[in-house]
């Protein structure tokens, strides 16, 4: 498994674009996705990671690559982006850093966020600086992703910042589960007809020359990739293999034993995924 190119979430917006409810594969699976509203500390607190503590220059935290995965859709007043420029030269004296610096990974952040007018601060017991937040909340029914305390105190709905590193776990596992999903349904469309008609060709190529075309092969790989989901597939494969004779039956374990890293791969990711996203829907409204 070690030798294998590891899969990024960064192509989770690609695969999540095919299996929505336009896609060509919507019938097929259904990428999570969370639509929040982001306060200003859960940003800052990123951008000061960010530039003081990542040892990669490349580095991105829980919460960057959920935004970038598409995981965690951001939303925000256009207040926040006057409240990161007004902290960012603060925490460039404090920290001894470039604030071109911060403004550079602030860009990272601010890029991918849907900014909706809210107004500013306004008068209030609590916290004036909250008020465009829970306002946007109020206006989108979005939970607000927050360290501050002060925000659900006001009325708002909030989610802590650690459910940004669950969500991440979910994008990692996603986009294998639907990376191999994908692949297969792109590459091989086959019908219980198809699959019934292959069986009979293999019988009677081996009866015939004792070898099979490699064409063949392949479509036996689409077959048993297609198996891992589909049980009905699954079960008719498992019918016509016992019509096979012993040197088919033969190579089809031995194929079987080639992609087992991929069906494991493909379970395993599946399980975890699954399980990710279950524990997000049981602590966040969607």
């Amino acid at each position: 498994m070690s030798d294998r190119q590891p899969i990024k979430s960064d192509q989770l917006p690609v695969l999540r674009r095919i299996f929505s409810e336009k896609g060509i594969f919507a019938q097929f699976g259904h990428l999570f996705q969370i639509k929040l509203v982001l306060d200003a500390n859960a940003v800052l607190s990123d951008l000061r990671w960010l530039v003081c503590k990542a040892k990669k220059p490349n580095a991105r935290t829980n919460l960057l690559e959920a935004i970038d995965s598409e995981t965690i859709v951001v939303y925000a007043p256009t207040y926040l982006n006057v409240e990161i420029e007004k902290n960012i030269p603060i925490i460039a004296k404090e920290e001894g850093v470039c604030s071109a610096l911060l403004f550079k990974k602030w860009l990272l952040y601010k890029n991918n966020i849907t900014f909706i007018e809210s107004g500013g601060p306004e008068e209030n017991p609590i916290d004036p600086k909250d008020v465009p937040y829970v306002k946007l909340h109020m206006a989108t029914g979005y939970s607000v992703l927050t360290r501050d305390s002060h925000i659900s105190q006001m009325g708002a709905r909030t989610v802590g910042v650690e459910i940004t590193a669950s969500a991440k776990n979910y994008a990692r596992s996603a986009v294998i589960e639907y990376t191999i999903k994908a692949g297969y349904l792109g590459a091989f469309v086959v019908t219980g007809n198809m699959i019934s008609a292959a069986a009979t060709f293999i019988r009677e190529a081996l009866g015939r020359e004792g070898k099979v075309p490699s064409w063949v092969w392949m479509m036996i790989i689409a077959l048993f990739l297609l198996a891992i989901c589909f049980k009905g597939i699954r079960d008719l494969l498992l019918q016509e293999i016992r019509n096979i004779s012993p040197s088919a039956t033969s190579a089809a374990k031995s194929l079987f034993k080639t992609l087992e890293p991929f069906f494991l791969d493909y379970q395993r990711s599946q399980l975890t995924a699954t399980e990710i996203r279950d524990q997000l829907l049981r602590n966040i409204e969607v």
